[in-house]
C-alpha cells in the first residue's frame, strides 16, 4: 500500500509493475491510499518497482523485493522533504 502525505493540494501519481504485471498509473490525492494484491512467485524473484511523480519530479522505487519484505505485503509512504 502507499499513501501519500506529500503537501495539501498535490496529487501523487503511482505507477507500479513487475515483470509479469502492469498495474497502471493510479493518481493518490493528498492522504490517499493506493493497495494492490499479489502472489509471490514460487522461485522467490518477485519484485515490484513503482514510480512516484508529483509536480514535475518523478522517482522510481523497488517498492517489493521477495526475501525483504514480509511475504506478499509491502507498504510505501511518500512525505515532502
Amino acid at each position: 500500500m502507499a499513501k501519500s502525505n506529500y503537501d495539501a493540494g498535490v496529487d501523487l501519481a503511482v505507477h507500479c509493475k513487475s515483470g509479469d504485471d502492469d498495474l497502471g498509473e493510479q493518481v493518490i490525492p493528498h492522504q490517499g491510499n493506493y493497495g494492490f494484491h499479489f502472489r509471490p512467485n514460487f522461485w522467490g524473484t518477485t519484485l515490484f518497482y513503482c514510480k512516484f511523480a508529483w509536480q514535475n519530479t518523478w522517482k522510481w522505487f523497488h517498492t517489493y523485493i521477495d526475501g525483504r519484505e514480509h511475504r506478499g505485503y509491502c507498504s510505501s509512504s511518500i512525505t515532502a522533504g
